[in-house]
Protein backbone atom coordinates (compact mmCIF):
# COMPACT_ATOMS: atom_id res chain seq x y z
CA UNK A 1 0.00 0.00 0.00
CA UNK A 2 2.93 2.83 0.62
CA UNK A 3 4.69 2.02 -2.00
CA UNK A 4 1.97 2.12 -4.24
CA UNK A 5 0.75 5.77 -2.79
CA UNK A 6 4.51 6.77 -3.47
CA UNK A 7 4.13 5.71 -6.80
CA UNK A 8 1.43 7.56 -7.29
CA UNK A 9 2.90 11.00 -5.34
CA UNK A 10 5.68 10.75 -7.34
CA UNK A 11 4.05 9.99 -11.09
CA UNK A 12 2.15 12.89 -9.99
CA UNK A 13 5.12 14.92 -9.43
CA UNK A 14 6.64 14.10 -12.51
CA UNK A 15 3.29 14.26 -14.87
CA UNK A 16 0.92 16.57 -12.78
CA UNK A 17 -2.67 16.10 -13.63
CA UNK A 18 -5.19 18.76 -13.17
CA UNK A 19 -7.03 18.27 -10.18
CA UNK A 20 -10.62 18.16 -10.63
CA UNK A 21 -14.38 17.40 -11.79
CA UNK A 22 -15.14 17.35 -15.49
CA UNK A 23 -17.85 15.57 -17.38
CA UNK A 24 -18.67 15.51 -21.47
CA UNK A 25 -21.42 13.66 -22.73
CA UNK A 26 -19.03 13.78 -25.57
CA UNK A 27 -15.68 12.06 -24.36
CA UNK A 28 -18.21 9.53 -22.56
CA UNK A 29 -19.80 8.72 -25.97
CA UNK A 30 -16.65 8.27 -27.59
CA UNK A 31 -14.32 5.84 -24.62
CA UNK A 32 -17.22 4.13 -23.28
CA UNK A 33 -17.47 1.56 -26.01
CA UNK A 34 -13.64 0.41 -25.36
CA UNK A 35 -13.79 1.30 -21.84
CA UNK A 36 -16.56 -1.04 -20.34
CA UNK A 37 -15.41 -3.98 -22.28
CA UNK A 38 -12.17 -3.36 -21.43
CA UNK A 39 -13.27 -3.44 -18.09
CA UNK A 40 -15.28 -6.46 -18.17
CA UNK A 41 -11.71 -8.61 -18.81
CA UNK A 42 -10.89 -7.71 -15.21
CA UNK A 43 -14.81 -9.15 -13.79
CA UNK A 44 -13.42 -12.48 -16.46
CA UNK A 45 -9.96 -12.25 -14.61
CA UNK A 46 -11.36 -12.27 -11.54
CA UNK A 47 -13.54 -14.87 -11.98
CA UNK A 48 -10.95 -16.93 -13.58
CA UNK A 49 -9.05 -16.63 -10.93
CA UNK A 50 -10.80 -18.75 -8.47
CA UNK A 51 -10.58 -21.84 -10.32
CA UNK A 52 -7.62 -23.02 -7.91
CA UNK A 53 -9.23 -22.24 -4.90
CA UNK A 54 -12.88 -23.26 -5.97
CA UNK A 55 -11.80 -26.70 -7.58
CA UNK A 56 -8.63 -27.96 -6.39
CA UNK A 57 -9.27 -26.70 -2.79
CA UNK A 58 -12.51 -27.95 -3.05
CA UNK A 59 -11.90 -31.38 -4.98
CA UNK A 60 -8.29 -31.87 -3.63
CA UNK A 61 -7.75 -29.89 -0.39
CA UNK A 62 -5.91 -26.82 0.72
CA UNK A 63 -2.42 -28.87 0.78
CA UNK A 64 -3.39 -29.44 -3.08
CA UNK A 65 -3.94 -25.69 -3.55
CA UNK A 66 -0.38 -24.74 -1.66
CA UNK A 67 1.17 -27.23 -4.53
CA UNK A 68 -0.42 -25.76 -7.27
CA UNK A 69 0.23 -22.05 -5.66
CA UNK A 70 3.91 -22.52 -5.66
CA UNK A 71 4.05 -24.43 -8.38
CA UNK A 72 2.20 -21.46 -10.56
CA UNK A 73 4.57 -19.17 -9.05
CA UNK A 74 8.02 -20.40 -9.86
CA UNK A 75 6.20 -21.43 -13.26
CA UNK A 76 5.32 -17.83 -13.93
CA UNK A 77 9.43 -16.38 -13.81
CA UNK A 78 10.40 -17.59 -17.42
CA UNK A 79 7.72 -15.03 -18.04
CA UNK A 80 8.19 -12.21 -16.33
CA UNK A 81 10.70 -10.35 -18.34
CA UNK A 82 8.99 -10.77 -21.72
CA UNK A 83 5.56 -9.93 -20.52
CA UNK A 84 7.10 -6.17 -20.03
CA UNK A 85 7.48 -5.77 -23.77
CA UNK A 86 3.85 -7.33 -23.79
CA UNK A 87 2.24 -5.00 -21.90
CA UNK A 88 3.75 -1.94 -23.31
CA UNK A 89 2.51 -3.10 -26.45
CA UNK A 90 -1.13 -1.62 -25.50
CA UNK A 91 0.19 1.59 -25.10
CA UNK A 92 2.59 1.99 -28.13
CA UNK A 93 0.09 0.53 -30.26
CA UNK A 94 -2.24 2.93 -29.63
CA UNK A 95 -0.62 5.31 -30.76
CA UNK A 96 0.39 3.62 -34.03
CA UNK A 97 -3.07 1.72 -34.69
CA UNK A 98 -3.54 3.25 -37.87
CA UNK A 99 -0.43 3.18 -39.24
CA UNK A 100 0.08 -0.41 -39.84
CA UNK A 101 3.31 -0.56 -41.35
CA UNK A 102 4.64 0.80 -38.08
CA UNK A 103 2.96 -1.66 -35.77
CA UNK A 104 3.98 -4.44 -38.30
CA UNK A 105 7.42 -3.79 -37.29
CA UNK A 106 6.82 -3.63 -33.93
CA UNK A 107 5.10 -6.06 -33.02
CA UNK A 108 7.71 -8.33 -35.21
CA UNK A 109 10.29 -6.92 -32.86
CA UNK A 110 8.34 -7.77 -30.42
CA UNK A 111 7.99 -11.06 -31.17
CA UNK A 112 11.43 -12.04 -31.23
CA UNK A 113 12.26 -9.92 -28.29
CA UNK A 114 10.02 -11.84 -26.44
CA UNK A 115 11.42 -15.43 -27.69
CA UNK A 116 14.94 -14.29 -27.17
CA UNK A 117 14.71 -13.80 -23.63
CA UNK A 118 11.44 -15.96 -22.52
CA UNK A 119 12.08 -19.56 -24.57
CA UNK A 120 15.46 -19.96 -22.87
CA UNK A 121 14.48 -19.55 -19.23
CA UNK A 122 11.49 -21.52 -20.01
CA UNK A 123 14.39 -24.38 -21.42
CA UNK A 124 16.73 -23.98 -18.33
CA UNK A 125 13.51 -24.03 -15.79
CA UNK A 126 12.72 -27.30 -17.48
CA UNK A 127 15.87 -29.03 -17.41
CA UNK A 128 16.72 -27.64 -13.94
CA UNK A 129 13.19 -28.51 -12.23
CA UNK A 130 13.88 -31.22 -10.25
CA UNK A 131 17.16 -29.96 -8.73
CA UNK A 132 15.98 -26.62 -8.34
CA UNK A 133 13.20 -27.95 -6.35
CA UNK A 134 15.30 -30.16 -4.24
CA UNK A 135 18.06 -27.90 -3.18
CA UNK A 136 16.15 -24.17 -3.11
CA UNK A 137 12.40 -25.71 -1.77
CA UNK A 138 12.82 -29.12 0.11
CA UNK A 139 11.99 -32.10 -0.97
CA UNK A 140 8.38 -31.20 0.36
CA UNK A 141 7.30 -29.57 -2.63
CA UNK A 142 8.24 -32.73 -4.87
CA UNK A 143 4.74 -33.63 -5.56
CA UNK A 144 4.27 -29.81 -7.05
CA UNK A 145 7.24 -31.21 -9.85
CA UNK A 146 4.78 -32.46 -12.45
CA UNK A 147 3.02 -29.40 -12.07
CA UNK A 148 5.61 -26.86 -12.49
CA UNK A 149 6.55 -28.32 -15.69
CA UNK A 150 3.37 -27.98 -17.09
CA UNK A 151 2.99 -24.56 -15.85
CA UNK A 152 6.59 -23.26 -17.01
CA UNK A 153 5.49 -25.27 -20.30
CA UNK A 154 2.68 -22.87 -20.41
CA UNK A 155 4.36 -19.69 -19.78
CA UNK A 156 5.77 -20.24 -23.11
CA UNK A 157 2.46 -19.67 -24.77
CA UNK A 158 1.33 -17.31 -22.13
CA UNK A 159 4.07 -14.69 -23.16
CA UNK A 160 2.39 -14.55 -26.72
CA UNK A 161 -0.74 -14.30 -25.16
CA UNK A 162 0.15 -11.22 -23.33
CA UNK A 163 1.73 -9.88 -26.56
CA UNK A 164 -1.47 -10.59 -28.84
CA UNK A 165 -3.87 -9.15 -26.40
CA UNK A 166 -1.97 -5.80 -25.93
CA UNK A 167 -1.77 -5.53 -29.74
CA UNK A 168 -5.34 -6.02 -30.45
CA UNK A 169 -6.51 -4.03 -27.11
CA UNK A 170 -3.95 -1.09 -28.97
CA UNK A 171 -5.64 -1.47 -31.97
CA UNK A 172 -9.48 -1.07 -30.27
CA UNK A 173 -10.71 -4.72 -30.25
CA UNK A 174 -11.86 -4.79 -26.82
CA UNK A 175 -14.91 -6.66 -27.67
CA UNK A 176 -12.44 -9.02 -29.10
CA UNK A 177 -9.99 -9.52 -26.14
CA UNK A 178 -13.23 -9.75 -23.99
CA UNK A 179 -14.68 -12.64 -26.13
CA UNK A 180 -11.41 -14.45 -26.05
CA UNK A 181 -11.06 -14.53 -22.38
CA UNK A 182 -14.45 -15.41 -21.57
CA UNK A 183 -13.46 -18.34 -24.19
CA UNK A 184 -10.13 -19.07 -22.00
CA UNK A 185 -12.12 -18.90 -18.73
CA UNK A 186 -15.32 -21.19 -19.80
CA UNK A 187 -12.44 -23.63 -21.09
CA UNK A 188 -10.13 -23.52 -17.86
CA UNK A 189 -13.31 -24.27 -15.68
CA UNK A 190 -14.54 -26.94 -17.55
CA UNK A 191 -11.46 -28.66 -18.88
CA UNK A 192 -9.74 -28.02 -14.78
CA UNK A 193 -13.07 -30.20 -13.35
CA UNK A 194 -12.79 -32.94 -15.92
CA UNK A 195 -9.11 -33.40 -15.82
CA UNK A 196 -8.84 -33.18 -12.22
CA UNK A 197 -11.47 -35.86 -11.87
CA UNK A 198 -9.56 -38.24 -14.03
CA UNK A 199 -6.05 -37.33 -12.95
CA UNK A 200 -5.75 -35.56 -10.01
CA UNK A 201 -3.83 -32.86 -9.03
CA UNK A 202 -2.11 -32.85 -12.61
CA UNK A 203 -5.58 -32.36 -14.15
CA UNK A 204 -4.97 -28.69 -13.00
CA UNK A 205 -2.15 -28.29 -14.66
CA UNK A 206 -3.52 -30.00 -17.63
CA UNK A 207 -6.75 -27.79 -17.83
CA UNK A 208 -4.68 -24.38 -17.36
CA UNK A 209 -2.31 -25.56 -20.50
CA UNK A 210 -5.15 -26.05 -22.48
CA UNK A 211 -6.83 -23.02 -21.56
CA UNK A 212 -3.63 -20.87 -22.66
CA UNK A 213 -3.95 -22.35 -26.41
CA UNK A 214 -6.87 -19.69 -27.13
CA UNK A 215 -3.31 -17.35 -27.97
CA UNK A 216 -3.66 -19.48 -31.66
CA UNK A 217 -7.20 -17.52 -31.67
CA UNK A 218 -5.73 -14.06 -30.80
CA UNK A 219 -3.14 -14.71 -33.61
CA UNK A 220 -5.57 -15.22 -35.88
CA UNK A 221 -7.55 -12.48 -35.36
CA UNK A 222 -4.41 -9.99 -35.21
CA UNK A 223 -3.20 -11.36 -38.87
CA UNK A 224 -6.38 -9.94 -40.17
CA UNK A 225 -5.51 -6.59 -38.95
CA UNK A 226 -1.72 -7.31 -39.46
CA UNK A 227 0.17 -9.41 -41.57
CA UNK A 228 2.03 -11.77 -39.14
CA UNK A 229 4.64 -14.97 -39.39
CA UNK A 230 4.88 -16.04 -35.99
CA UNK A 231 7.39 -19.14 -36.71
CA UNK A 232 9.40 -16.42 -38.87
CA UNK A 233 10.01 -14.59 -35.78
CA UNK A 234 10.00 -17.32 -33.11
CA UNK A 235 10.79 -20.73 -34.38
CA UNK A 236 15.17 -20.08 -34.49
CA UNK A 237 14.80 -19.33 -30.84
CA UNK A 238 12.87 -21.50 -29.52
CA UNK A 239 15.30 -24.25 -31.22
CA UNK A 240 18.48 -22.60 -29.87
CA UNK A 241 16.52 -22.75 -26.52
CA UNK A 242 15.41 -26.16 -26.70
CA UNK A 243 18.83 -27.57 -27.95
CA UNK A 244 20.70 -25.86 -24.64
CA UNK A 245 18.10 -27.22 -22.52
CA UNK A 246 18.81 -30.52 -23.46
CA UNK A 247 22.50 -30.19 -23.39
CA UNK A 248 21.86 -28.67 -19.81
CA UNK A 249 20.21 -31.38 -18.64
CA UNK A 250 23.07 -33.59 -20.17
CA UNK A 251 24.77 -31.87 -18.28
CA UNK A 252 23.41 -32.09 -15.03
CA UNK A 253 23.49 -35.90 -15.13
CA UNK A 254 27.52 -35.59 -16.16
CA UNK A 255 28.20 -33.27 -13.48
CA UNK A 256 25.25 -33.93 -10.31
CA UNK A 257 23.71 -30.46 -9.05
CA UNK A 258 23.86 -30.82 -5.27
CA UNK A 259 23.94 -26.74 -4.55
CA UNK A 260 22.96 -23.84 -5.31
CA UNK A 261 26.18 -22.71 -6.60
CA UNK A 262 25.64 -25.72 -8.88
CA UNK A 263 22.04 -24.87 -10.29
CA UNK A 264 23.38 -21.48 -11.16
CA UNK A 265 26.75 -23.03 -12.74
CA UNK A 266 24.57 -25.24 -14.72
CA UNK A 267 22.35 -22.38 -15.68
CA UNK A 268 25.03 -20.38 -16.72
CA UNK A 269 26.35 -23.03 -19.19
CA UNK A 270 22.76 -23.34 -20.77
CA UNK A 271 22.39 -19.80 -21.31
CA UNK A 272 25.89 -19.15 -22.39
CA UNK A 273 25.67 -21.68 -24.76
CA UNK A 274 22.03 -20.16 -25.94
CA UNK A 275 23.65 -17.03 -26.08
CA UNK A 276 26.65 -18.46 -28.32
CA UNK A 277 24.26 -20.12 -31.02
CA UNK A 278 22.56 -16.84 -31.14
CA UNK A 279 25.50 -14.54 -31.73
CA UNK A 280 26.31 -17.73 -34.27
CA UNK A 281 22.99 -17.37 -36.32
CA UNK A 282 21.30 -14.50 -35.39
CA UNK A 283 23.72 -12.00 -34.93
CA UNK A 284 22.45 -9.10 -37.60
CA UNK A 285 18.91 -10.31 -36.01
CA UNK A 286 19.56 -9.28 -32.64
CA UNK A 287 21.52 -6.02 -33.91
CA UNK A 288 18.29 -4.95 -35.62
CA UNK A 289 15.71 -6.53 -33.11
CA UNK A 290 17.27 -3.94 -30.13
CA UNK A 291 17.90 -0.76 -33.16
CA UNK A 292 14.15 -1.04 -34.04
CA UNK A 293 13.09 -1.36 -30.18
CA UNK A 294 15.36 1.25 -28.73
CA UNK A 295 13.87 3.74 -31.51
CA UNK A 296 10.86 2.82 -30.64
CA UNK A 297 10.76 3.42 -27.41
CA UNK A 298 12.63 6.51 -27.47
Amino acid sequence: LISRAFAAILFFILRPWPIGIRFSITDLKKYLPFGWQYHLNTVIGTINGGVAPVLVGGLLGVTALGFVNWAAGVGAFPRSLGEIVGWMLFPIGARVQHKRIVLKKIIERSLEFISMVSFPLVAMMLALAKPLTYIVFTGKWEQGIPLLYLFTIQSGFLVFSVLFTNALLGIGEARIVRNINLLGAILQWSFTYILIKAFGLLGYGLGALVSSFVFFIQLSILKKHVSLALTHHSLPQLLYALLSGVFTYIYTLIFPVQSAAQIIIAAFFGLFLYGALLLVFQRMAIVRNFTDLRKTLS
